[in-house]
């Protein structure tokens, strides 16, 4: 089995690893992974450049219209649009690649996900949410098969270490503490959770962890205050006690790629409360493992209000939690889907 992930630091790279460590021998199949970053750009070229008989996509993201904006010239991008929506749209396409500064944020972009290249390459596409089978298949996907994002919980840090940290940062054992993790990029709400927050009892705490997508949001947006915790990209180990030290998980995505969170993931096995972006993306999830709020003009009350319940009340985190929990052992572990995603490689 060939198998193409990026290198680097990314969520991707890590799912790649861990799942190719826990895959059977498939012989005679490539696998690429593809998502909506530079990082992928070699794969991504190789993917459609290379004539393996038996090509296989795992598309970590179903919107590759940034990832293109970025790898591409003027000319290539415009040829791009239009091979994937027709010269109908070339004015459209012009336009976009001018207001190309915009596209972290503006919804405009993440409606046209230029997947139509990477679709018709391969003869067999694994997505890991039904608006990601849905896109693909829009966009002349042969087969789509939907396989839920595994989960690999690493062993949870000692008590005493999680008490220690929270104790370090000025944390009672009582305060709340909200995470938002991984890259913060303009999609995942910053500035709406950061209102939401200042909202809150002055017994909860909001932790923004990981690297920002832009210099610009990063200067609008960088925290302080002793109720706002900043700490930047982390090794594995550091990040597990840190998701560990969370009391509520924020895991806002607007507008969408048609992504499945790592993160989440992380957070649900970890047995964290996450409050979510309501959406195609999550609907796959069971009621009362996550708490969905609306995109657009609902979501400053909803996110408001959410924040404000999980805090006040212990009982119901713990019962969320527990939901996630459950969900992430009995329908994601690694092995399991390991074992259902060979047998799918095997019959391409």
């Amino acid at each position: 089995m060939n198998w193409f992930a990026p290198a680097g630091n990314s969520g991707v790279a890590d799912y790649a690893k861990v799942l190719h460590a826990a895959l059977p021998p498939v012989p005679g199949v490539s696998v690429f992974h593809v998502g909506n970053n530079p990082l992928h750009k070699t794969l991504y070229r190789r993917l459609l450049t290379r004539q393996d008989p038996k090509r296989v996509v795992i598309l970590h993201d179903a919107v590759l219209h940034h990832f293109l904006l970025g790898t591409l010239t003027e000319a290539e991008y415009i040829e791009e649009f239009l091979y994937n929506y027709g010269e109908w749209h070339r004015n459209l396409a012009q336009d976009l690649w001018a207001r190309r500064a915009q596209s972290g944020a503006h919804p405009e972009y993440f409606r046209y996900p230029m997947l139509r290249r990477a679709m018709e390459a391969a003869q067999l596409v694994i997505v890991h949410n039904p608006a990601a089978k849905r896109l693909a298949q829009e966009h002349g996907a042969k087969r789509v098969e939907l396989v839920p994002h595994f989960i690999a919980q690493p062993d949870a840090p000692p008590a005493q270490d999680i008490l220690a940290w929270r104790a370090e940062h000025g944390l009672a054992p009582q305060t709340c503490l909200f995470g938002v993790f991984g890259h913060l990029r303009e999609s995942k709400r910053i500035p709406a959770i950061v209102r939401a927050f200042a909202l809150q009892r002055e017994d909860c705490a909001l932790l923004i962890q990981g690297d920002w997508g832009s210099p610009a949001l990063r200067e609008s947006l960088e925290p302080s205050g002793p109720r706002m915790l900043r700490v930047g990209p982390v090794p594995e180990r550091e990040l597990t006690l840190l998701l560990s030290a969370t009391d509520v998980g924020l895991n806002l995505r607007y507008p969408s790629a048609g992504e499945s969170s790592g993160i989440l993931a992380r957070l649900m096995a970890a047995a964290k409360p996450t409050i979510v972006t309501r959406g195609e993306e999550v609907s796959h999830l069971p009621p009362g493992a996550v708490w969905p709020v609306s995109p657009g003009s609902g979501e400053p009350e909803e996110l408001a209000t959410a924040m404000a319940y999980l805090a006040q009340h212990p009982a119901a985190r713990k019962a969320m939690g527990i939901a996630a929990r459950h969900y992430a052992q009995s329908q994601c572990g690694v092995e399991v889907l390991a074992r259902e995603l060979a047998v799918l490689l095997s019959s391409v």
